[in-house]
């Protein structure tokens, strides 16, 4: 299925690229940082997870904001907010267990 795109659909795309980029940084933070934490029992690197998850947040706001700006037929803008919780919802967890191991 091909979506019918603008500007506004671009703009929409380039934002969603950033936010998986802002997730995947999160995730090899997270990784380096349960090296650090098991291999010296150091939770230093476990903020910059905690930093990185707050970053995709904010991009979280942006793509979610072209899609309350007219991206897309209204009947996909849903799909795509699910869309975008679920990956958020990856960040989430990272966070939390940068959390769990940053307070232990």
């Amino acid at each position: 299925m091909e979506l019918m795109t603008g500007k506004k659909e671009g703009k929409f795309r380039e934002e969603l690229g950033e936010h998986l980029n802002d997730i995947e940084a999160c995730l090899v933070s997270l990784r380096g940082a349960s090296q650090e934490f098991f291999e010296n029992g150091e939770p230093a690197k476990c903020y910059e997870v905690i930093e990185l998850e707050s970053k995709a947040d904010k991009q979280r706001r942006k793509v979610q904001a072209e899609l309350f700006e007219g991206a897309f037929f209204p009947t996909l803008r849903g799909d795509f907010f699910n869309l975008i919780e679920v990956e958020d919802h990856i960040a989430n967890q990272a966070e939390d267990v940068a959390d769990i191991l940053a307070w232990s």
